[in-house]
């Protein structure tokens, strides 16, 4: 199991500022290097055990695990509203054009 300052090093990597500029790729790496800190315990008979979830390591290693899915959330909403925006301006530009040319304007007059 790794220790307490391994997952506070950690922990204080992904709440530092510069990781909101991260890219999606860049979280996810940073979810596999936090999940390889998970909090869990093998019993003599090689089963898996939750950690104690009161302890302080546990409550470190799930705030930074929020944390990194709260981001990664919110790279995937970016990206979608970013789409949603310029399928609309497409939408529109084809619009106005569909209506040039089945109304054209007339200047003659």
């Amino acid at each position: 199991m790794s220790k307490f300052k391994d997952v506070y090093n950690l922990q204080s990597q992904i709440f530092k500022p510069e990781t909101l500029d991260l890219s999606e790729k860049e979280l996810k790496k940073l979810m596999r290097k936090l999940l390889e800190y998970q909090t869990f315990t093998v019993d003599k008979g090689g089963s898996s055990e939750p950690y104690d979830i009161d302890s302080p390591y546990s409550k470190k290693w799930f705030k930074a695990y929020e944390h990194l899915l709260v981001l990664i959330s919110m790279k995937q909403q970016n990206f979608k509203y970013y789409l949603s925006l310029i399928l609309s301006i497409i939408a529109i530009v084809i619009t106005g054009f569909g209506l040039y040319i089945n109304f054209p304007p007339d200047f003659q007059s």
